[in-house]
């Protein structure tokens, strides 16, 4: 099976419901084929124009050229990203292929071939945008730590959840931001208190399309017989240590104050050395 076939059959296949609408998923950032076709009849010479909520020009086929060739008309949101199949045209393939898809991308497309019965095909576009999630500690203490996760410009909804290093989820609070754009969905957070020292983990769910992120955190907590000691922090892929921390200010604060006795001392042998004392009989 050709390269081409065989994209074509894995973009079929399944998505098909049974109101004759096809259905594409796919996360920010992929390519997705829109599948058009009338079967095993040449369309070199045919018209088709595909269309984004009946009005947007998204591509245009007339016989030869098209809009990447110089035909006018195509909407600046798609230009320099869409493309056919030419060699696929002999078998009425009239799919095109959306380069780096954007959540504006998301939407009703149809596929007309106005000069041949006034054929038209229905495609539903959704674009997917699943951030990774930014993870913290919010508030620590020597017993306790309150940890939040973050998710922002989600699409479509997610579902967050905290787990401990032995996969059990935690119990947490969820907060939503307020949001009135359908594609920029509102900031979600969860927040949970950890009282031991652990791997934790967020994950973030999207049913559809599905996709998983996760962000890690791993918390350390003293207990009363280490009061003294520590409370440190190692969140994702950086260090946050507040032993370290602590090393690194009093060693600053020791050379900085070495260094201000040094500068008193030297100013002082200045001022004895060049400090002349005139007496008069």
């Amino acid at each position: 099976m050709e390269p081409v076939d065989l994209l074509w059959f894995l973009t079929v296949v399944g998505l098909i419901n049974c109101e004759g609408v096809v259905k594409r998923m796919v996360m920010a950032g992929s390519d997705v084929v829109l599948p058009c076709s009338l079967n095993n009849k040449n369309i070199e010479l045919a018209l088709f124009d595909w269309m984004k909520d009946d009005r947007q020009e998204v591509f245009l086929y007339n016989a030869g050229t098209h809009s990447n060739s110089g035909h006018p008309g195509q909407d600046e949101q798609f230009k320099g990203r869409v493309s056919h199949f030419p060699d696929e045209l002999i078998n009425g393939n009239a799919s095109i292929i959306i380069r780096n898809t954007r959540p504006s991308d998301s939407g009703s497309y149809t596929c007309y071939f106005p000069h041949i019965q006034q054929q038209r095909f229905h495609i539903e576009l959704l674009v997917g945008v699943s951030p990774k999630p930014r993870v913290m500690i919010l508030s620590i203490t020597p017993d306790w730590a309150l940890l939040q996760c973050e998710v922002r410009r989600a699409f479509p909804k997610t579902q967050i959840v905290w787990h401990d290093s032995d996969g059990i989820i935690l119990p947490a609070e969820e907060k939503l931001e307020d949001s009135d754009d359908p594609h920029c969905p509102p900031a979600l957070t969860l927040q949970t208190n950890v009282t031991k020292t652990s791997n934790f983990c967020c994950v973030v769910t999207q049913q559809e399309p599905h996709h998983m992120t996760e962000g890690h955190i791993h918390v350390h907590i003293c207990r009363d017989s280490m009061k003294t000691k520590c409370v440190g922090v190692i969140a994702g892929a950086g260090v946050c240590d507040l032993v370290v921390f602590s090393t690194v200010l009093a060693t600053f604060l020791i050379c900085w104050k070495i260094g201000w006795f040094r500068y008193i001392r030297r100013t002082m042998r200045g001022k004895l050395k060049y400090n002349v004392v005139v007496k008069y009989p």
